[in-house]
């Protein structure tokens, strides 16, 4: 579901397509009784005709849409060395004569998601040997150094003589991420916040880092590199969902719960934040469904849901 930007745009290296056709997702339901201040959901109750509207608590900015929701990650800037790892790993932009190995293909993965400083052949020993049967030396380093600089060109991958190695004119989606995440400060205007992390959210395709080479990046896990970008996702996708509940903006607090999930399916926090979402619409069916997804989500996790959890539904269920 899209909604109008009421925002500047931000100016971030790749900008999401504009929405199209926005369509309201919610009304305000007239002559609902007012709830205390510090409600933000509405109940709910699962034996309601379906498609029964119940009463919808007002929030404080009523009614704010916050953002638009990004219909889908954007493509990298062309000719550019780019490496995604926010779902199944992928690395684009080899010049097209260029068939690099395997070797040199974690090399420069590895160096683009490490563009803090350059980094030697020594620095790179331990990181590139982790889950190889024989440890690299750093000769056979060098070999790879020059390889990439023979694929990308010696203005790319400049001689690193004792400095390190680097690469130019190359990104990831995590860097993306990060930059977009915080823009997104604690001084930042909710809506201003909100478009930053919508932006950071679609870049989210799926398990952080799956789908990589069965041979080598050791490093992945030595570095904890999969537990990081998880909980940098979904501490972002509970602050983007908690200003749009606090604003009003249903459909972009479930979009928000939603990304985060895809990371971690059984967060109980990003699980309360779609059930809360679905409710404020005052829509008993809507917020059923959503305990249903939030069951099935645990059940295949094989996990048993939480207190808490059930806490809130059964909060949300009861009239006021």
């Amino acid at each position: 579901m899209l909604f109008r930007s009421r925002v500047p745009a931000l100016p971030p290296v790749w900008t999401p397509p504009p929405p199209a056709n926005p369509s309201p997702v919610v009304t305000r339901a007239p002559a609902a009784p007012p709830p205390s201040p510090t409600d933000v959901v509405v109940a709910t109750a699962t034996d309601s005709p379906p498609g029964e509207r119940l009463p919808v608590a007002p929030t404080v900015p009523p009614w704010v849409e916050l953002t638009a929701i990004p219909t889908g990650p954007p493509a990298p800037p062309p000719g550019q060395l780019f490496v995604g790892v926010l779902g199944p790993f992928h690395m684009t932009g080899w010049p097209d004569d260029q068939v690099p190995s395997a070797s040199v293909v974690e090399l420069a993965t590895y160096l683009v998601l490490h563009p803090d400083r350059p980094r030697t052949a020594e620095d790179l020993r331990d990181p590139l040997s982790a889950g190889k049967t024989k440890a690299l030396t750093a000769d056979t380093i060098r070999t790879y150094a020059n390889s990439l600089r023979r694929c990308l060109g010696a203005e790319r991958v400049p001689d690193a003589a004792r400095h390190g190695y680097t690469v130019t004119g190359a990104g990831s989606d995590w860097q993306h991420f990060v930059e977009l995440r915080d823009q997104a400060g604690d001084d930042a205007e909710p809506a201003v916040a909100a478009q930053a992390l919508a932006a950071a959210l679609v870049l989210v395709r799926g398990q952080p880092f799956s789908g990589l080479p069965k041979a080598g990046y050791g490093w992945v896990a030595t570095e904890l590199l999969i537990s990081e970008v998880a909980i940098a996702v979904t501490a972002t996708a509970q602050r983007l969902a908690d200003l749009a509940l606090t604003a009003g903006d249903w459909a972009l607090a479930a979009w928000a719960a939603e990304r985060g999930l895809i990371v971690d399916s059984v967060s109980e926090d990003l699980n309360a934040a779609t059930l809360r979402a679905a409710a404020a619409t005052g829509k008993a069916d809507r917020a059923a469904q959503a305990w249903r997804d939030i069951a099935r989500r645990y059940t295949a996790a094989n996990e048993d849901l939480p207190r808490g959890l059930v806490e809130v539904n059964t909060q949300l269920k009861q009239p006021r």
